[in-house]
């Protein structure tokens, strides 16, 4: 098998940003000790369908050898984390393209003048689906032309200066940059804000006053500007009920809205945070306006003995280039030790206290993006989840359904889904688990998509820094056009050891 590697605009960029975050804290970290924590894992997969074709299904072996190394350390002054591995990916299909994927999440958070001067900057590198109607099942190594090289970079200087005893005013700035390797809609942003509150404040009654700008330049989208200010005021009747009121303008410069609430004016908003009990937690907000932050939304979350209940819903104005510079998430994966198989994992709302079992690894999962065009859409998501678990057995329920309208197209896209999931730890070192997904996806003008796939899985850990895990699933689309429909089997066995 013959290995390529990939055009590295992307890459180098992601690369050479990951290597100054390293630099730059350097200073500040050179004398604490890091956890550094290589990896080695070792994957081979059968597919039944390599390019998820309705017709002419290409079975074939892939080879996943990946080697990772994360590390992260905690300073003084500064905090910075880093986690990168390469997918080395070989197939025995004459139509599959060897390649190598690279995957960086780094960041770093330093104080460089005490209390007054402070830079924030991360760095990211992955592959996202181009198209959300494009072929997949869940990762990319089918139908690999689906899917683009993706780097975010974002580098926050700010100033911050105290007035008085708890009065604090500051400006911030930001430079970012979202590059594709096959979207072909590159775009860098610049932001700005100034502020004072007192936030710092003891007393029951604060507030905050701030202003801002923020635009981005796509290669072939149009610019995205957003121009805002607000005062807010907050009461801290207690520590569980905490309301707020806030008034401004927002103009998002858009020229013919798909909702009058997306035109720039004055608005006003309000919210609450209450906790009325250990076990309840409520959160809502309002906007008159929508605008970038999010302008509506209800968390509602309930805690039992043995379960947690969730409902979220948000409404908010937001572009693709946004969710994958603010890597919003949705929730975690709580996953078997050492487990390099998503299938065996269960997936907890962002809302959800993570209850993992001992040795369990949590990783972050973001929101999923429409397409790599850089179109503002007004988004409304609804989700609600249950956790349940009793012994050695999990369960996990989650029901969702989201509606962007795209401003500059006035079209709509529409996804509701199931996720449901069962995990039974057969031993102190083995899980078994089951999970099953669907999901409808409506778009104007195509035929409806419905795509659910089933799996099952066994995760044995062979050491503490080792595991083994075996699994089998079934993918399959069907669609209003028959030539976009695909059935898929898939069996995987997966080795991970950290050093």
């Amino acid at each position: 098998m013959a290995t390529t590697t990939p055009t590295t605009k992307p890459a180098g960029a992601a690369a050479l940003f990951g290597s100054l975050l390293l630099i730059s804290s350097a200073p500040a970290l050179a004398a604490k000790d890091w956890n550094i924590s290589p990896s080695l894992g070792i994957t081979t997969s059968y597919t039944s369908n390599l390019e998820l074709t309705a017709d002419n299904e290409i079975d074939s072996m892939v080879l996943d050898i990946t080697p990772g190394i994360s590390f992260n350390r905690q300073g003084a002054r500064a905090t910075v984390s880093f986690d990168y591995s390469a997918h080395i990916i070989g197939y025995s299909a004459s139509e599959g393209d060897d390649r190598i994927d690279h995957r960086l999440n780094t960041a770093l958070s330093t104080e460089l003048v005490e209390e007054h001067l402070f830079l924030d900057a991360r760095a990211s590198y992955s592959q996202q689906l181009i198209d959300r109607r494009d072929a997949s099942n869940g990762d990319n190594i089918n139908a690999s032309d689906s899917f683009s090289d993706t780097a975010t970079i974002v580098i926050t200087p700010s100033w911050r200066q105290r007035i008085g005893k708890y009065t604090e005013i500051g400006v911030e700035a930001s430079y970012d940059a979202v590059l594709f390797q096959d979207a072909n809609d590159d775009s860098e942003g610049t932001s700005y804000s100034f502020f004072v509150d007192t936030e710092n404040s003891p007393s029951k009654l604060v507030w905050a006053l701030s202003a801002g700008q923020s635009n981005s330049n796509p290669d072939q989208s149009d610019s995205i500007k957003e121009d805002s200010a607000r005062l807010t005021l907050r009461y801290r009747f207690s520590p569980q009920f905490v309301p707020n009121i806030t008034a401004g303008w927002v103009d998002n410069h858009l020229e013919s809205t798909t909702d009058d609430r997306a035109d720039s004016g004055s608005f006003w908003g309000a919210g609450l945070q209450w906790r009325p009990n250990p076990r309840n937690t409520v959160d809502l907000s309002y906007n008159s306006r929508l605008q970038t932050n999010n302008s509506y939304g209800l968390t509602y979350q309930h805690r039992r003995k043995h379960s947690t209940w969730s409902l979220v819903y948000q409404e908010s104005i937001s572009s693709i280039r946004q969710q994958l510079l603010d890597g919003v998430s949705i929730g975690s994966l709580i996953c078997p030790p050492g487990s390099v198989d998503f299938d065996q994992c269960t997936f907890v709302d962002s809302q959800t206290t993570v209850v993992p079992q001992p040795g369990d690894q949590v990783f972050d999962v973001n929101v999923p993006v429409a397409s790599l065009v850089n179109d503002r859409f007004i988004q409304q998501t609804t989700r609600a989840n249950i956790v349940a678990g009793k012994g050695k057995s999990r369960i996990t329920t989650g029901i969702f359904y989201s509606e962007r309208e795209f401003q500059a197209t006035a079209e709509t896209e529409q996804e509701q889904g199931i996720d449901m999931g069962w995990s039974l730890r057969l031993s102190r070192r083995g899980t078994a688990s089951a999970n099953w997904n669907w999901s409808k996806l409506e778009s104007d003008g195509v035929p409806n998509d419905y795509f659910s796939r089933i799996s099952v899985s066994y995760d044995r850990r062979l050491t503490p820094k080792s595991s083994l895990t075996g699994s089998v699933r079934y993918s399959e689309r069907h669609s209003g056009d028959a030539t976009r429909e695909f059935e898929d089997w898939t069996a995987v066995v997966s080795f991970r050891k950290t050093f």
